[in-house]
């Protein structure tokens, strides 16, 4: 199982190019990246999506 990954893109994110969601609540929603030199916690799916 990963504990972390670390995603580098071509292209600047914030220029629209990309779509990237998250599972919340029940919900798939956008998912907000974090600032440069930032990181942002992802919690563990339980369920059908786990692995």
């Amino acid at each position: 199982m990963p504990q972390r990954i670390q995603v580098r893109f071509d292209e600047n994110p914030e220029l629209g190019g990309y779509t990237l969601a998250r599972w919340q609540d029940g919900v798939l929603g956008p998912l907000l990246l974090p600032a440069v030199g930032e990181t942002l916690e992802l919690p563990r799916l339980h369920g059908v999506l786990a692995l």
